[in-house]
């Protein structure tokens, strides 16, 4: 049977830090803010025919100052106000929508049922208790131990967290280099690169960082020579693979963009990359996120991995439990290419 399911997308990339805070009111750094307003459209480039994008307050409608106008008014998007919201539910009716924002914390809850959402279409306090947990970083050691135990032949790195100073300098001091990483954090945000920085800058970022969060991660570095990630959306307590997303990063491991790009360019790219590039890749981490992730989280998932210079792999640097911007690349690429054959 077709889906008939409306979505209801909405764009809050400050999510990673809002779910850090717990069950406290956030709000985001004006930059952060700022670029939430900015991007407030780009559900556009990956929403379904039909579809709702949410924003916060009325959009302009002058074209030039709305780059998806396009993506829009192709594919018969509507956009609507969280004031219009309640309303708009009511006359679709509610078993035949879905509520998607970029990612779910406690602030968005609560500001969804101010707002007057029925509840049926958000997440439990539970639900996001349970979310939080599995976001912070640490989940990721758990899966990359998984993973080395089923991945014969690959030698997968695991992140070593640090609840001290002293523990993550000793952690620098024996890799000679490192990547420190908040447990709650996104796109490269709250993570730093110790050769980038002085030894007493980067004792000053951890120090700040578990005073804030309680921990950091330490993660060997390594000179990668490709960044890229499986996206998956996990219900019903299974995970189902969606495709491979490629992305660049700066050289303190800042998201910088996505590749637009076929699946099949994609897995051609990850097999010049690395040697050890193959599809017991893919089914090893679906069996870690069916015991790990899956039976407790319901929603869309992606696992950063990358390359080396020297042609080895991680599997695993770490996973994001909430839309990102590789499944919105491959949902985009879908859309653009769909639209283009039904014009030929």
């Amino acid at each position: 049977m077709k889906n008939t399911t409306i979505a209801l997308h909405y764009f809050n990339p400050e999510t990673d830090y809002a779910l850090a805070c717990g069950r406290k009111h956030y709000n985001p750094p004006k930059k952060i803010a700022l670029f939430k307003r900015e991007m407030r459209l780009f559900p556009a480039t990956f929403a379904r025919k039909g579809d709702y994008i949410v924003v916060d307050d009325a959009v302009e409608s002058n074209s030039d100052s709305n780059p998806y106008s396009d993506a829009i008014d192709g594919n018969g998007l509507t956009i609507v106000t969280l004031k219009e919201l309640p309303s708009v539910i009511a006359g679709l009716g509610r078993e035949n929508v879905e509520f998607k924002p970029w990612g779910w914390n406690h602030s968005l809850l609560h500001k969804m049922l101010d707002t007057g959402i029925p509840t049926p279409l958000l997440k439990t306090e539970a639900e996001i208790d349970k979310l939080r947990e599995l976001s912070h970083r640490r989940t990721s050691i758990i899966m990359q131990r998984s993973l080395s135990q089923s991945l014969a032949g690959i030698n997968v790195p695991v992140a070593t967290e640090c609840c001290d100073v002293e523990t993550a300098m000793k952690f620098l001091l024996q890799e000679g280099d490192a990547y420190f990483k908040m447990p709650w954090s996104s796109s490269g945000r709250g993570v730093i690169h110790a050769a980038d920085m002085s030894h007493d800058k980067v004792e000053e970022w951890i120090s700040g960082a578990i005073r804030k969060q309680g921990s950091v991660l330490a993660e060997k570095a390594f000179k990668r020579s490709g960044d890229f990630a499986t996206e998956w959306e996990c219900k019903n307590g299974k995970a189902r693979f969606l495709g491979l997303s490629l992305f660049k990063t700066s050289s303190s491991g800042r998201y910088s963009g996505n590749v637009a790009a076929s699946q099949e360019t994609i897995c051609n790219v990850l097999c010049r990359l690395t040697p050890f590039w193959n599809d017991n890749i893919i089914a090893a981490q679906k069996r870690a996120l069916d015991v790990i992730i899956a039976p407790y989280y319901s929603g869309p998932a992606g696992i950063d991995m990358l390359s080396t210079d020297d042609g080895r792999l991680n599997p695993l640097v770490e996973i994001n439990l909430r839309q990102t911007m590789g499944m919105a690349a491959i949902c985009s690429w879908h859309n653009q290419h769909q639209h283009a054959n039904q014009l030929t």
